[in-house]
């Protein structure tokens, strides 16, 4: 049957990995999944968050601002004829994360690779070279800050160069860490009805028994795409009460295949997807549709929508009046108190950062400062 790709899911690393390990496969090596031991009975523990226990009330300030402004910027790439607008929002993070905001430093460290040197000729640039050497800092500062997270971005990295027996162990290592992300990547790997296509990478069916608790664990952590997993098997199962109810939660934590689902459930009838025994309703197609665009368009910043039952309930409720907003979108969009240029500058002094960039005083990038 075909399956809805999750948004989570990074498509181009997954499908590079799988030639990669196709080609293993044809010399007759040992599969991943078999050689990283993942095969293993899983304990779900939820993400214990940050290691550093007491984090920075300024310092979050500082992140809330920075994400404020990102999100005003709309999330687009920044080039040499706005850099300015970059080391604006990219400073707020770097004081942030000096003083232990694991959330600035990941957040800064996705900025970076929004910088594009437009100039680019085929020689690595002064830009390029800060940019590479801020990401590896700030990999090596997240693991610190958050192990769950660093172990993370170690994977993807594994993955990403056709480890994938390095990648599972880490992957491994973050999910028994409880990072949510972690867990509903290894279960998709396992899972041989996954749009990973698991089969290439070792997986057998039996190892649903070991997919399931890791789906379960990251969907009670809020993940989406984990939900959505879920959901789909109760479809499979043809318990669609219960695929329903999984759908709109996952829809709630942001996840737009679940919207489809829901959309296609109200829509006309057709052999695939199933109509999960709803009839047809122009009304909620119409709503659920506009959801799943709004979480299109706003996937790079991970939406929510929490307002869903007063958007769209489920039958036998009452389709509500709805004026076309959501409630996550409105919070975004709340202007944020700036914090006060004394205060970034005491905050820059304390760590000895420039106040301007969030950079160090000592050294800085020329191609990376007003």
């Amino acid at each position: 049957m075909e399956r809805k790709t999750p948004t989570q899911v990074g498509l181009a690393a997954l499908f590079a990995s799988l030639l990669a390990v196709c080609s293993n496969v044809a010399v007759g090596r040992e599969s991943p999944v078999a050689t990283s031991g993942i095969r293993s009975d899983f304990v779900c523990t939820h993400d214990a968050g940050p290691s550093v226990v007491s984090q920075d009330a300024n310092a979050q300030r500082l992140f809330a601002y920075a994400r404020h402004l990102d999100y005003l910027y709309g999330g687009r790439d920044f080039k040499s004829e706005n850099v300015d607008d970059f080391n604006r929002i990219s400073r707020y993070y770097r004081i942030a994360s000096a003083f232990g905001n694991a959330d600035a430093t990941e957040a800064l460290r996705d900025l970076q690779w929004r910088l594009n040197d437009n100039t680019y000729d085929g020689v690595i640039s002064q830009l390029r070279r800060n940019r590479t050497e801020e990401v590896e800092r700030l990999t090596t500062l997240l693991s610190q800050q958050y192990p769950s997270r660093g172990y993370w971005f170690q994977a993807n990295r594994f993955a990403q160069a056709y480890n994938l027996h390095e990648a599972f162990i880490l992957y491994r290592k973050a999910a028994d860490l409880g990072n949510a992300e972690a867990q509903y990547r290894l279960a998709q790997y396992l899972d041989v009805e996954s749009v990973v296509l698991a089969k290439a990478f070792g997986a057998k069916a039996k190892d649903i028994a070991f997919a399931l608790p890791l789906y379960r664990c990251a969907a009670q952590q809020g993940h989406g795409g984990a939900m959505y997993e879920l959901a789909i098997k109760q479809v499979d199962n043809r318990r669609y009460t219960e695929a329903m109810a999984g759908f709109q939660q996952a829809i709630m934590m942001g996840e737009n295949g679940a919207a489809f689902r829901l959309r296609e459930a109200f829509g006309d009838k057709s052999n695939w997807p199933p109509s999960l025994a709803m009839a047809k309703d122009a009304a909620r197609y119409e709503r659920y549709e506009k959801i799943r665009i709004f979480l299109i368009d706003e996937r790079k910043f991970a939406p929510r929508v929490p307002d869903l039952n007063s958007i769209v309930p489920l039958p036998p409720a009452a389709l509500p009046e709805w004026n076309g907003t959501f409630l996550w979108k409105n919070e975004q969009l709340t202007p944020s108190e700036a914090p006060s240029e004394t205060l970034v500058a005491q905050m820059a002094k304390a760590k000895r950062l420039d106040a301007r960039t969030g950079l160090p005083e000592a050294g800085k990038p020329k191609d990376m400062v007003p």
